[in-house]
């Protein structure tokens, strides 16, 4: 096996419980997040608007909250303000939740620069030729 040499950080799906001493936590607004988090761990909230729109529409064209997130995070570790961190678990409650961690990852041009999904969160491409070609498409595109 070849070891990953990808230093973005992982972001991972899971529970508040699940998150090690090491890793932040991101949490959907409405996610079973009460059980508090690690002590070591920075945590970031988001919310997914109650209308959803597409991905890119004009409206959230700026920045999603998944991405300012991710960036308050990200911030708070280089600036001190937190202890470091080596992974991000997303806590999500909602289909669309989710769908919005995975939109930030792949879309936000800053969000990609600093997180990546985790190895075990990403499509079998053995398995999936179509999610191959789609991750080989996305790592060869130079506007990334």
């Amino acid at each position: 096996m070849i070891p990953d040499k990808d230093t973005r950080l992982p972001v991972r799906f899971g529970r508040v419980s699940n998150a090690g001493a090491a890793e932040a936590v991101l949490v959907e607004d409405g996610a079973d997040g009460t059980d508090v988090p690690p002590k070591a761990a920075a945590t970031a909230r988001f919310t997914v608007p109650a209308m959803p729109h597409a991905f890119g529409c004009a409206c959230c064209l700026p920045r999603g909250s998944v991405s300012v997130a991710l960036g308050r995070l990200f911030l708070a570790s280089a600036r001190g303000e937190v202890a470091p961190f080596t992974a991000v678990v997303a806590v999500t409650h909602s289909a669309a939740g989710a769908a919005a961690v995975k939109a930030a990852l792949e879309s936000d041009v800053l969000t990609r620069a600093r997180f990546r999904l985790a190895a075990d969160q990403r499509p079998d491409l053995a398995a999936d030729p179509i999610a191959a070609m789609a991750v080989l498409a996305n790592a060869n595109n130079p506007r990334s």
